[in-house]
Parts: C-alpha cells; sequence; structure tokens
C-alpha cells in the first residue's frame, strides 16, 4: 500500500538528512582546524620577521638572514615575508661598511627572495620595483628596465613604475621615451608628491632641449 511504501521513504530521507548534517559539521570542523593553523602559523611568521627587523637595526646580519628566512618559512602562502625579507636584503646591502663580497650575496639572496615572492604576490608590481631596484644598484640596467617594464604591464594605473621607468631612460640618454614615461606618471598621480613632480617635469623639459636664450 501507498502507507507501507511511505515509511522506507521516510526512513531514507531522515538518513540523508542526518548525513548531510554530518558532512556539514565535519567540513565546519575542518574549517576551523584550518584557521587555527593559518593563525599559528601567521603569528610565528611575524615574531620572526619582528626578530629579523630587531636583527637588522643592531647590525647582527645572521640573525636577520635566518629569522627572515624563518617567517617566510612559517607562511610562505602570499609571498608577503619573501618580499619583506627581500628589502630586509636589499637595505642590509647598501650599508656602507659591508664587504663587496657580502653586498653582492645580499644582493643575490634579495632578487632569490623577491623572485620566490612574485608568484604569490597580491601586488607584483611592487616586486617587480624591488626587483628593479636590486639590479639597477648592480649596475644591470637592461634587466632593471625589463623589470620596470614588468611593473608597468601589472599596474598600468600606478604613476611609480612609470617615474621610476622615465629616470631610467633619462640616465640613458633616452629624453624621448623618458619624457613621455614622466607624463604618464604625472597624469597617475605623481604630481600628488611634490618630489617626484618636480623630478618628472625635469625630464619633460630636458626631452625639450634648452631654451633659446640658453647656449
Amino acid at each position: 500500500s501507498l502507507a507501507a511504501l511511505a515509511l522506507p521513504l521516510s526512513g531514507a530521507g531522515i538518513l540523508a538528512g542526518r548525513f548531510f548534517r554530518i558532512i556539514v559539521g565535519l567540513c565546519a570542523t575542518l574549517g576551523m582546524i584550518a584557521v587555527i593553523v593559518l593563525s599559528v602559523r601567521l603569528i610565528s611568521a611575524d615574531r620572526a620577521a619582528m626578530r629579523a627587523q630587531s636583527a637588522l637595526s643592531r647590525g647582527d646580519l645572521d640573525t636577520m638572514v635566518q629569522a627572515g628566512r624563518a617567517s617566510e618559512q612559517a607562511f610562505p602562502w602570499g609571498g608577503a615575508y619573501a618580499f619583506r625579507q627581500s628589502r630586509l636584503l636589499g637595505q642590509v646591502a647598501m650599508i656602507p661598511n659591508v664587504p663587496a663580497s657580502a653586498r653582492g650575496f645580499l644582493f643575490l639572496q634579495a632578487e632569490a627572495e623577491a623572485r620566490e615572492a612574485l608568484p604569490h604576490a597580491d601586488q607584483p608590481a611592487a616586486v617587480h620595483l624591488q626587483l628593479a631596484s636590486v639590479a639597477g644598484l648592480q649596475g644591470r640596467l637592461p634587466e632593471a628596465q625589463s623589470e620596470l617594464e614588468a611593473a608597468v604591464r601589472a599596474s598600468p594605473a600606478w604613476f611609480r613604475p612609470r617615474w621610476q621607468l622615465a629616470v631610467l631612460l633619462s640616465q640613458q640618454g633616452r629624453r624621448a621615451e623618458a619624457a613621455a614615461q614622466a607624463g604618464l606618471a604625472l597624469e597617475r598621480g605623481a604630481r600628488a608628491y611634490p618630489e617626484v613632480a618636480v623630478e618628472c617635469v625635469r625630464i619633460q623639459t630636458l626631452a625639450r632641449g634648452p631654451l633659446p636664450n640658453q647656449p
């Protein structure tokens, strides 16, 4: 009869409902565990990054490198800690009393950290700028230009890559190209930063050549 059929069907529905609730509860539990694990690792990464910054301030380069690497390993996702470590290494490399051999090693590590951060970065243009800075400080101007152009492609509305590209091109005597990038930088917000705006205008003026009353 219909009543006899309804009983097994209703029983199956109850079992399906229980199974669904079990699955939902399991997913929620796993999600909570993942959040806790990520939170613990994030705290560990922050603490290691603070140790690296403190070591840098007191000139303890070995501890800075070790702590920076620990912060990156504790939270490799997003590339933020690798990028931070790259910037720290670049700062150390520019300390005047750092031996030339150590400076080369620090630049090498700074580049490696930035490249490790790049695939995971929320703002890849900033990482390309860091890579351009590392290359430029070593005199590798073609690589610096390539990284600046990559930064422009990654963030075409940001003035900073275009401004820095304009400076680099101007230094190479490529005044027309430099002026074009300087103009684009001004259109994209560089006017809000007086020192940057002055530099862009100077680059544009150089491209126009000397005034008629000047030799």
